[in-house]
């Protein structure tokens, strides 16, 4: 009888850490860094339980932050990044790769996404965003450019940016939907789209100092 028990309390162990691990996944930060002086460029790369806050003090070369997943399930907590750049871009990509400064359709990382805090990067810095997530943007985000992000399921809290890409570029936003707690605000220039590929939701967009709530144009 002891001998039975102490096996069921080893297999529990090992199997029960290992199948929560399996459930929440993981989610990936890849740092790239320049090769200023004394950084010898090269990337760090950090791992975190899918949902967890990520909170990351960045190098002060650091020149791009992806964000990836271990699977379309995985949901990926609230990003907090400081430190950083002091007067050059920070390039921010949920996905792989370089920031896609094209109306491009990006891939759909994971699922949640409680958001990104930027605000104690240096404010010279030109905080850029780009990519995709397949679940709900539940956190806010802002930054000083956007280029184009896509939320597969529903946009419920506040995107802000200064800027649409390269200070007059892309600027888009795709989701399935918009909720009540959902916004789209861009301070200066055009917003060159914003769509909602589900059930018609209303999203209130921002020009300068001008707002207007519309219904959102569907696919």
């Amino acid at each position: 009888m002891h001998r039975i028990m102490y096996l069921w309390l080893i297999v529990a162990f090992f199997v029960v850490p290992a199948a929560c691990f399996a459930q929440t996944g993981t989610v990936t930060v890849t740092v790239t860094k320049s090769s200023v002086s004394p950084c010898t460029g090269g990337t760090d790369t950090h791992f975190y339980n899918g949902g967890d806050p990520i909170s990351l003090n960045l190098p002060f070369c650091a020149t791009r932050v992806n964000v990836t997943t271990s699977g379309t399930s995985v949901n990926i907590g609230s990003i907090t990044l400081t430190g950083g750049p002091t007067n050059t871009p920070l390039d921010i990509v949920i996905g792989s790769g370089a920031l896609s400064q094209s109306d491009t359709l990006p891939p759909q990382i994971g699922n949640d996404w409680a958001g990104l805090d930027v605000s104690a990067i240096a404010s010279g810095v030109e905080t850029r965003l780009a990519g995709g997530i397949g679940g709900n943007l539940t956190g806010s985000i802002g930054v000083k450019q956007l280029f184009r992000i896509d939320v597969g399921g529903q946009v419920q809290a506040a995107i802000t940016a200064t800027n649409p890409g390269n200070f007059g570029g892309v600027c888009a936003v795709e989701a399935g939907s918009i909720g009540t707690g959902g916004s789209i605000t861009l301070t200066n220039g055009p917003l060159l789209r914003v769509l909602t590929t589900g059930s018609g939701d209303i999203a209130r967009e921002h020009y300068g100092n001008q707002r207007s709530d519309r219904e959102l144009d569907r696919r």
